[in-house]
């Protein structure tokens, strides 16, 4: 059904009396989501009828009238707060495990490195995310490309005893 701008604008603000904005999209001014043709893609917290806090993940689109200004909003909202809960504690897990742990892409770059990769290897996660920086020795090289690529292919790769070179 067609809103005035003013039902719209009662509707968005009593929302967001109840949510906890995280994001700069979800803090735009009120007239910015009233907009035709303005996208939403936001996460944010809210509080449930119960009162508990959840996470939810809002995409949207404000669908114009014919004579211009907002006719209604169209999308989705996702409650991700498990999805949240899970990744949290692997960024705990993650960050706090004494064994090194890195994600390397297919091209070889490294993605994320834990605290006890940089205290094993001398460098900082800024030195070698998203760089060429290799830990491999210059002689094991092309067996870790082999490696690579039989895992793009899918198979499941085991390495039980390698070298690897520090900073220093």
């Amino acid at each position: 059904t067609d809103q005035s701008v003013a039902e719209l604008v009662a509707r968005v603000s009593k929302f967001r009396t109840r949510t906890q904005p995280l994001t700069e999209k979800i803090k735009k001014p009120k007239a910015a989501w009233l907009k035709p043709k303005f996208y939403a893609d936001v996460e944010y917290r809210a509080l449930s009828r119960t009162g508990a806090t959840v996470w939810l993940h809002n995409r949207g689109t404000v669908l114009p009238r014919s004579g211009g200004g907002p006719r209604q909003v169209v999308g989705v909202v996702i409650d991700v707060t498990e999805l949240r809960r899970a990744e949290a504690e692997r960024d705990r897990l993650f960050d706090r495990s004494p064994d090194l742990i890195t994600i390397t892409g297919l091209d070889g770059r490294l993605r994320r490195v834990n605290p006890a990769f940089s205290r094993l290897f001398g460098w900082s996660e800024e030195e070698v995310l998203e760089t060429e920086t290799s830990i491999v020795p210059p002689h094991l090289r092309e067996s870790v490309r082999a490696q690579r690529a039989r895992a793009e292919a899918g198979e499941i790769i085991w390495i039980e005893d390698t070298q690897r070179m520090r900073r220093d």
